[in-house]
Formats: C-alpha cells, sequence, structure tokens
C-alpha cells in the first residue's frame, strides 16, 4: 500500500510539472461577452501589432482560442459573401458610393482584428470605440458604456471622440498623413467568358491621421497614423458601368522608413518597415501596412498586383505602384 501511494504521489508530481505555464500577460486579453479587455493602451496597441501580422490561418485560430469574433472577421465574412446582398449600413462594414468598393470601418485593419463586431474594446477600465470616423471613449466598461457607444448619441457630453481624418494627397516626398491617392492598373482582356471589355486593378492608398482620447481628459490624446492599402479588380461591363469580380489572387509587398522618435531630446531616427501579403478568393483587399506613430514616412514603395487566368488559361496581371521618394 505504501508503494502504491508513493507512486500515486510522484505521478502526481510529474503531471503538474508537465503542465504548460500560463502567462499573465495573455490574460490581459480575455474575451468576456464578446470584447476583449486590455490591462493598458500600450497592451492594446502592442497585441493589435502581434495579431495584425499573423498569417490569416493563425488568426483565425487566435480567435477561436479567446470565444472571439472580431470587426475584421465580420468584414472578411461579408465580403466573401454575396456581393449584391451585402448590406451598405453593416457595422463592419463601409460602402464607398465613388467607386463602389466596400471598406472596413476602423482606423486600420490591426485594430479592427481585436475590437469586436461593433468596434469596441475595454483598456484600462473604459470603453472605446474605433470606427472608419471617429474613436470615442466613455469611462466605465459596463454593458451601459457600451450600448451607449453603440448607439453614439452626439448629446452625449460624456463621451470623448476624436474624428478620423482622410484628407488630401501625398506629394513625391511623403509626408505626415493624412492622405489618400489612387491609381488604376493595365487592362488586362478576355478574362470574362463572352466579354472582351477590359477589366483591371484599382488600388488606393490611405493615410488615416486619429488620435486616441483619455476617458477622462480631452485635452490628453495620442497621436497616431496608419497606411492602409485597398486593391479592387473590376470588369467593365456591356451596358456600362463596372462590376467587381474575383481574380486569381492579389499581390503587395511594402518597403518604406517611418519617423521614430526613441525620446524628447534624441534626434529623429526612421525605422525601416517591409512586408508583404497574397490574398485569394475575394474581390476587394484592404491591409494596414503600418500603424503606429504619427510622422514623416520616407521612401516608399509598395506594388500592388492582380493575376486573372484569361479565356486561354494563361495568366494576365494588373499592377499599380506607389512610390515616394526622399
Amino acid at each position: 500500500m505504501n508503494k502504491f501511494i508513493l507512486a500515486f504521489i510522484v505521478s502526481l508530481l510529474i503531471f503538474s510539472c508537465s503542465q504548460p505555464e500560463v502567462s499573465h500577460s495573455s490574460l490581459t486579453d480575455v474575451s468576456t461577452n464578446d470584447i476583449l479587455t486590455f490591462k493598458s493602451l500600450d497592451d492594446f496597441l502592442s497585441t493589435a501589432d502581434r495579431v495584425g501580422h499573423m498569417k490569416e490561418g493563425d488568426f483565425i485560430l487566435w480567435e477561436k482560442e479567446r470565444n472571439f469574433t472580431s470587426r475584421y472577421s465580420d468584414y472578411k465574412q461579408l465580403l466573401e459573401s454575396d456581393i449584391p446582398t451585402i448590406s451598405k449600413n453593416g457595422l463592419s462594414i463601409v460602402y464607398n458610393d465613388n467607386d463602389s468598393t466596400f471598406t472596413i470601418n476602423s482606423v486600420s485593419t490591426n485594430i479592427a482584428k481585436i475590437t469586436n463586431r461593433s468596434g469596441l474594446v475595454i483598456i484600462d477600465g473604459a470603453t472605446y470605440l474605433f470606427s472608419a470616423d471617429e474613436v470615442a471613449v466613455l469611462a466605465g466598461s459596463s454593458i451601459i458604456e457600451q450600448n451607449e457607444l453603440i448607439g453614439r448619441s452626439a448629446r452625449s457630453k460624456k463621451v470623448i471622440s476624436k474624428p478620423v481624418i482622410e484628407i488630401g494627397t501625398p506629394t513625391n516626398t511623403a509626408r505626415v498623413a493624412p492622405w489618400d491617392t489612387y491609381q488604376q492598373g493595365n487592362d488586362v482582356k478576355d478574362v470574362v467568358r463572352g466579354s472582351n471589355n477590359p477589366c483591371w486593378l484599382g488600388t488606393r492608398l490611405v493615410g488615416k491621421a486619429y488620435d486616441i482620447p483619455h476617458p477622462t481628459s480631452p485635452w490628453q490624446t495620442l497621436p497616431r497614423q496608419s497606411i492602409n492599402v485597398l486593391a479592387s479588380f473590376y470588369h467593365q461591363k456591356a451596358f456600362g458601368g463596372n462590376e467587381l469580380i474575383v481574380p486569381q489572387k492579389f499581390e503587395v509587398t511594402w518597403n518604406f522608413e517611418a519617423f521614430y522618435n526613441p525620446c524628447p531630446i534624441c534626434p529623429n531616427q526612421y525605422n525601416p518597415i517591409s512586408g508583404s501579403y497574397v490574398e485569394s478568393g475575394v474581390p476587394s483587399i484592404e491591409i494596414t501596412v503600418f500603424d503606429g506613430v504619427r510622422g514623416d514616412i520616407k521612401n516608399l514603395n509598395i506594388p500592388v498586383s492582380a493575376s486573372a487566368y484569361n479565356t486561354s488559361g494563361q495568366t494576365v496581371v494588373s499592377a499599380t505602384a506607389f512610390l515616394f521618394t526622399n
């Protein structure tokens, strides 16, 4: 009997020692009622950067582990559904009348990946709303604050709101956001069977300037900017107008330098930023290539392409390239 008890105790010790350690930092983003909670703004921003750079499969797993559905995933689900049936007034998606495209209702895809369907997140006991038009905050984290932000009454003096700005066009020496510029790629033909009309890639490079407000001090804000690439594949319809169609794939690569000031008295520095992105199965994409400190952007090079099969089975490519040099 003693030998049995001793063996049982030893097995318990071995089992307990083999359990994985729980990272306390990972507990800051626990989902409660489908809304993530973070201990601090730094935790929130670092998580947005980390999650924003995940591969799509890793991000889906990250969401499932937290029993959480983000604004980004809701937007993607809508985008991949039957386009004509998409609500133009959905919470996660914004319809652009000027070019008949859909964009995500947020300051960046990185932020959209860690805010819920309604664009909400709890940071340090305050409830924040991130949308394409504004960043708003309300002290407190109960369902009352959440519902008030979802309803977003301009009459509420408790809500501190900062608008998101998307105007202007960058010069050949790119500077501080905001700016928004459009390019149209070369025509490719014989992509749609039975049509001689061309298809082409349309791209936008959007620099969004936004401030994250403090829940109780309107004069305390954190200035930020995001750089976003939007791409859609168009076909000229037979009787006028254009329609969105699904290409074989989209490809984006980026290289630039972003302003960085390590301390108030330090000389200005620039961090090199680079990356790539590929996606298939959708008529449009929207990705954030940078979301960080507001400041100069230098030596930017972002080529974008959409490839498709023509009716002969050959691959044809429509491409654009955003270039700003300093």
